[in-house]
């Protein structure tokens, strides 16, 4: 039954993956990649990924969905501006193309070498075939106390690795915010709050009951919580929390405004609440340095080995989720400041 399964999920997210380039409308795009979002979704469930599979369902096919959305909205009214109601041409030349053209075929090139130098699929001596995942899987355990192997590699192996994923996160925030933020000067001065998008909200709200988002809202936010402060136990952690936190406000806004919590959060608050969460998870490792131990050397936190490798997880995955929550919390704020923007000045 689960090769059966297996199967047909990998089927249709291959048939999918080939219809996607015969599609034109960006609408039918976003929808059949929000579809193929929900098929990795089960691909990964059955694959035993529970960790990927909560971040897919939350990012490939709840945050970018609304975001491509917004996305298509913003461009249709930049090119179809309602005061003259002509769109906008781009002229082409020869030379642009050229241009273009140059950074594909690096890519091209890359990915073509890229698949070359890759092991034959199945040899013993690949990489993903010797004794290292052995003792990731099964050695660790008694050195860090830690059932969730994942949060375990993260958190240990590759904790250096963490940090700079969680300042990337930081640094595209920031950058998506600069970017939005050149189409409004006086936004500079101002501190800004979510503002719904009025004509989405009139239709999203006719097939969605009040009754029923705000059955679902608290619901994902004890789950949210639950993701966060058990990613040691099992599947979960920050960079999982943090979009699952912040998919709650994502839907509430898209679909009844930010009438209700308007004024509690500006824009310099979640830009300082971004930085928090690098901050914490870099004290974490100056800490452990103060205590006697290497950086993010979780060790000297604690009493016993059985519990200081747990403050020190804790510790960084709170920083992590801090700064993935408000990332995408700022980043559909401005988005939806931009909305605001063109309705008023397009």
């Amino acid at each position: 039954m689960f090769d059966v399964l297996l199967f047909v999920f990998l089927f249709l997210l291959a048939f999918l993956s080939v219809y996607l380039m015969f599609v034109s409308n960006l609408l039918a795009l976003t929808l059949l990649t929000t579809l193929i979002s929900l098929i990795s979704t089960v691909l990964y469930m059955l694959l035993n990924a529970v960790d990927v599979a909560i971040t897919e369902a939350a990012v490939g096919a709840g945050v970018s969905t609304v975001l491509s959305i917004i996305i298509i909205y913003l461009t249709s009214s930049y090119f179809f501006s309602r005061k003259d109601n002509q769109s906008t041409k781009f002229k082409t030349t020869h030379l642009n193309r050229f241009i273009y053209g140059i950074p594909f075929v690096i890519m091209f090139y890359i990915f073509i070498e890229s698949i070359a130098s890759m092991p034959v699929f199945g040899e013993l001596g690949n990489p993903t075939n010797n004794i290292l995942y052995k003792t990731y899987l099964q050695g660790s355990f008694h050195i860090f106390h830690v059932h969730n192997a994942v949060t375990m590699i993260l958190g240990s192996y590759r904790g250096y690795d963490t940090l700079g994923e969680t300042l990337v996160i930081l640094l595209a925030a920031l950058g998506v915010y600069l970017i939005l933020l050149q189409n409004n000067p006086e936004s500079l001065h101002t501190p800004r709050i979510s503002t719904p998008l009025d004509v989405l909200n009139k239709r999203f709200t006719f097939f969605v009951p009040i009754n029923f988002l705000f059955t679902i809202l608290p619901i994902l936010l004890v789950f949210a919580a639950y993701v966060q402060f058990h990613g040691d136990f099992g599947p979960g952690g920050g960079f999982q929390a943090g979009i699952l936190l912040a998919t709650p406000y994502i839907l509430y806004f898209l679909f009844y405004g930010s009438k209700n919590v308007e004024g509690l959060v500006t824009t310099n608050t979640l830009i300082y609440l971004i930085a928090l969460g690098v901050l914490i998870y870099s004290l974490t490792g100056v800490l452990t340095l103060a205590l006697g131990g290497a950086y993010l050397d979780y060790y000297v936190l604690g009493f016993s080995n059985q519990h200081s490798y747990h403050y020190g997880l804790f510790a960084i995955e709170f920083g992590v989720g801090m700064t993935v929550f408000t990332s995408m919390y700022l980043i559909i704020n401005e988005f939806f400041v931009q909305i605001q923007f063109q309705e008023k000045y397009l």
